[in-house]
């Protein structure tokens, strides 16, 4: 076994388990109202298959959208690692559940 990956089959979950999925969890549960508030704000100015330079720039110069996504994109990075370290059943879980209760707070 990699030294670097948890064995949670043979020992009890912890806080320290689930504490780097809450992270991933308030960079989720806080970005996705955000980008969909910001996505609604510009909605008249968006069209799905224009892919001009003026489109683009239409989208980069809003910049609550671009970095309420990267934020997002981050916490998705850490995700991808996370699932890596602990299984999946766990992981899934863990990350869902707390981003749903960090999204209905906000």
């Amino acid at each position: 076994m990699n030294s670097t990956t948890i064995d949670l089959n043979t020992s009890t979950f912890s806080p320290k388990d689930v504490f780097p999925f809450l992270i991933v969890s308030l960079f989720w549960g806080i970005t996705n109202p955000l980008i969909e508030l910001s996505s609604t704000k510009h909605e008249k100015n968006f069209k799905p298959f224009d892919f001009t330079l003026g489109s683009l720039w239409q989208i980069v110069k809003h910049i609550d959208f671009i970095l309420a996504f990267g934020i997002n994109q981050i916490g998705s990075i850490l995700y991808a690692y996370l699932l890596g370290l602990y299984p999946s059943y766990f992981s899934s879980i863990c990350a869902n559940s707390l981003t749903t209760l960090v999204t209905f707070v906000t």
